[in-house]
């Protein structure tokens, strides 16, 4: 596994999904009332921006990469590609190059994540705005329970978005990945070539 596979990983695995969106998903929880923690909704809003800044960095340092990295001459850098001869390796890059990169879209797959990138961020901004609002609400002290739960919904289905916003942005990242088949399929070539 390559850098930007690594970090790739790391990224997807274990900061988009299982801390960012472990937490949406409990927020979700609170706000179902499923469970009860009236403070994590307070500091989950007044978190997200920069736990998502955070990762927004994170995404778009990864994206940059992908698009500088020569593909696919950067996967015969790393093992196990490194490992054939240069006559090997020569073929292989130009099979690539030529036959499977246009089918894999890769640049169309960049620009949709990127595009998600964005959309997450919005849908952050948007369960900000919506807690403000909340806010305001209760700090006119009227007890208007149907409005207040007319927030609550509101609130909810920022949430909500977030959420599928977020598994959509996981997934491109994982699509992004795609190419460890192609890689799988010439080192399984290559290596029944060699025991021939």
């Amino acid at each position: 596994m390559n850098n930007w596979e690594t970090k790739r990983a790391r990224f997807n695995h274990d900061r988009l999904k299982n801390q960012f969106i472990q937490s949406i998903i409990r927020l979700i929880r609170v706000l179902q009332g499923r469970i009860v923690d009236k403070d994590f909704i307070e500091n989950f809003v007044q978190n997200i921006l920069s736990r998502w800044n955070e990762l927004e960095s994170e995404a778009l340092e990864l994206l940059n990469m992908i698009e500088k990295q020569p593909i696919p001459v950067a996967w015969f850098q790393e093992a196990p590609l490194d490992q054939l001869t240069l006559v090997d390796r020569r073929w292989m890059e130009a099979l690539l190059s030529d036959k499977l990169l246009p089918q894999l879209d890769m640049n169309q797959a960049i620009q949709r994540t990127y595009q998600l990138v964005h959309d997450v961020g919005e849908k952050c901004q948007a369960i900000i705005e919506m807690f403000r609002k909340m806010q305001r609400y209760g700090d006119t002290d009227q007890n208007d329970d149907g409005l207040l739960h007319t927030y609550n919904a509101a609130l909810l289905q920022c949430v909500f978005e977030l959420y599928y916003s977020c598994q959509e942005l996981s997934d491109s990242f994982q699509s992004l990945a795609r190419t460890d088949d192609v890689i799988s399929i010439i080192t399984n070539r290559s290596n029944q070539d060699a025991h021939k």
